[in-house]
């Protein structure tokens, strides 16, 4: 008798991820989330795994005119998120951030955090890509000069999280917090950029953290610059 085990054996799992990672990279932010999920099993996977990469070529299938596009003006925005303890099992959070100059993607990840969060600041605080905007910052000054005036506005849909980034002062919910993290109030201070508030119902970066209704992945992909144009 044929096991669950036997059949997955035989479909080739890691080269279709593989294939999926490529396509991540590249010039889908949107499977992002759905592919950095899949991807955890490669070891180890099930049917129902196989299932649900299957279901991805069948979105790429349906979505395959989607292309990014960029217009506008020059300006290096962000938007950072996290979907706290979404992971059932290690209950470790979801970050994603996504970099939008003249409205097109150009810089994305979707990825669980290493560490467990405590609670939903830290979480959407740890998300904070500093490092990311710092090297994107370096990267657009060596091609334009006004790159090297202008700070990079991350968007964050949680107050306390700003607060938390702007000011130093002491909280004993937050002082555990590790040293690394509070490297984003020196990039604040120094003009590297500035964050802002954005509500959850405008967040770019919300499918690559979690699973949206269709009417709000659409909306990420607009505000991502992934549209069906000739």
């Amino acid at each position: 008798m044929c096991t669950e085990e036997d059949e997955t054996e035989k479909v080739s799992y890691q080269e279709a991820v593989g294939c999926l990672l490529y396509l991540v990279q590249g010039s889908r932010p949107d499977i992002a989330f759905a592919v950095n999920d899949v991807s955890r099993f490669n070891a180890k996977h099930g049917k129902a795994n196989w299932t649900a990469v299957k279901r991805i070529f069948r979105y790429l299938k349906d979505t395959i005119n989607l292309k990014l596009h960029f217009k506008g003006a020059e300006t290096l925005n962000g938007f950072s998120d996290a979907d706290w303890a979404s992971d059932i099992d290690k209950r470790r959070s979801c970050t994603g951030f996504a970099f939008n100059p003249r409205g097109g993607a150009i810089s994305w990840r979707s990825k669980r955090q290493p560490t467990v969060a405590l609670f939903s600041t830290e979480v959407e605080y740890m998300a904070a890509v500093v490092q990311e905007a710092t090297w994107l910052k370096q990267f657009g000054a060596e091609i334009d000069e006004c790159f090297k005036k202008e700070h990079i506005l991350i968007a964050c849909d949680n107050q306390s999280a700003i607060k938390l980034a702007e000011t130093n002062c002491f909280r004993s919910r937050s002082k555990h917090i590790e040293v690394w993290h509070h490297h984003i109030r020196d990039r604040i201070n120094d003009g590297t950029i500035a964050v802002r508030y954005i509500s959850t119902e405008e967040m770019a970066a919300d499918n690559l953290t979690k699973a949206v209704p269709s009417n709000k992945h659409q909306l990420c992909l607009n505000k991502m610059g992934l549209n069906i144009k000739n």
